[in-house]
């Protein structure tokens, strides 16, 4: 039970802070977001803080997925 809330926060965290990242990108205009997002994450340095996002929801979603098959 543990697993399945600790993953679920993580998953919840990751989804916070990427979906802000992305909000933030498209604060520069829906075709410059959409066209070069990957450019524009390297260019305001936040590729790094979107990969630790992206990892962290990876984790949340194995250790909740772990938690629900558990038998204990």
């Amino acid at each position: 039970m543990n697993k399945i809330i600790f993953g679920g926060i993580c998953m919840l965290i990751s989804i916070i802070g990427i979906a802000t990242i992305i909000s933030g990108i498209f604060t520069f205009g829906w075709q410059v977001g959409l066209q070069g997002m990957p450019l524009l994450l390297e260019q305001l340095r936040l590729t790094y803080l979107y990969d630790v996002f992206y990892w962290l929801g990876i984790i949340g979603f194995i250790l909740g997925i772990w938690g629900i098959f558990e038998k204990k």
